[in-house]
């Protein structure tokens, strides 16, 4: 044989060898740090793991060891208590048929799956008596010249939005009761004669523009996070405040009438907008794009609300409720009333209440 390849065969032996002893070393750690699990008594005695266990596992195959020590961590996670979602399990309604012969932790992490949805129910109302219930104080704020027609509260309920027939939409204080911000209503902009070159270089006054409804507020919305505030009116025009500045962020234009409602999509920056001109409008507030508009209703929309699915639900003069499927590109229409419309509002993504005008 050449001495070459000798030791060409000695090197990748002696590299084979090398991985194979790393390999048994590896499951020898393995099997070791899930097996180690001995206790001290009192008395000194090895507790747990011990002598007479290892005679009792000696003839134990890997898999079959691998399989004895996942069953013994599982069966510690289950004796984990989960802090006080763990006490109040009892209390959850799961009625799902999917949740039927379900173990213990395949139970526990179908609740988790619920409750992101937004579908988990749980029983208080056999927790509740007449002394836990709070004594309401009505408090009246004051602020605005004409009559208020639109509030909103943000998701900690410390903070009230309103806006009014004479175009201002004054933050509140809800604890103190006293305002925060009053953002004004503008004058509408007329067209101004353009100027000639030698004005505009003589002119050394800077204008600088002014933004704001310049009619009635109809619609208030804020979003889940609290950082954004959505205002409609009968200026067609939808504006983003970004409320700790009242910093205005976004103009958005399209409808081709007075804005009626807004709606946030629950926890993201997806809006959507109802209008006189029966057309609901789909926008993305991250970066202030117009995403599409929906036709369906015969006249003005009056109400929508939307939760944590990517849909809307809205209702109007023509006396129907539509759901609306944005991924899918499809409405579902509902009849009954006999009256228009006035408000609708999402119980969960799959039950809701209306009030028409037929009381």
């Amino acid at each position: 044989v050449d001495p070459t390849m000798k030791r060409r065969m000695g090197a990748s032996g002696a590299k084979e060898a090398k991985e194979r002893r790393k390999r048994m070393k590896n499951d020898d750690f393995f099997i070791e740090s899930e097996s180690s699990g001995d206790e001290v008594d009192n008395g000194g005695e090895l507790q747990g793991v011990g002598a007479e266990d290892d005679d009792v596992y000696a003839h134990e195959t890997a898999d079959e060891r691998r399989l004895r020590v996942a069953k013994e961590f599982l069966a510690k996670i289950e004796s984990i208590p989960q802090g006080k979602d763990a006490e109040n399990d009892e209390k959850d309604i799961v009625d799902d048929e999917k949740a039927e012969g379900l173990d213990p932790i395949a139970l526990r992490l179908h609740r988790a799956a619920l409750k992101l949805k937004g579908k988990l129910k749980k029983r208080v109302a056999e927790g509740l008596s007449e002394r836990s219930t709070p004594e309401f104080k009505v408090r009246i704020l004051r602020g605005h010249r004409l009559p208020v027609t639109c509030v909103a509260l943000s998701a900690d309920d410390t903070t009230a939005y309103s806006g009014s027939k004479d175009g201002t939409i004054i933050k509140w204080d809800i604890k103190l009761g006293k305002k925060l911000h009053t953002q004004h209503r503008v004058k509408k902009r007329t067209r101004k004669k353009k100027k000639s070159n030698a004005a505009k270089m003589n002119d050394n006054t800077s204008e600088q523009k002014e933004y704001g409804h310049t009619g009635t507020v109809l619609c208030l919305a804020v979003s889940t996070d609290g950082k954004l505030l959505a205002s409609g009116g009968v200026d067609k025009q939808l504006f983003i405040w970004e409320t700790d500045t009242f910093r205005l962020k976004y103009r958005l234009l399209g409808h081709r009438a007075g804005i009626t409602c807004v709606a946030f999509r629950e926890n993201t920056y997806q809006c959507f907008s109802g209008s006189d001109d029966r057309t609901v409008r789909v926008w993305d507030l991250e970066t202030g794009a117009f995403v599409e508009s929906l036709h369906g209703h015969t006249s003005q929309i009056l109400s929508m609300d939307s939760l944590l699915q990517d849909r809307a639900v809205t209702c109007g003069y023509d006396q129907t409720c539509r759901v609306w499927k944005i991924p899918e590109q499809t409405q579902l229409l509902f009849k009954g009333a006999r009256g228009a419309m006035d408000c609708v509002r999402l119980l969960d993504d799959d039950h809701w209440v209306t009030a028409c005008q037929d009381g």
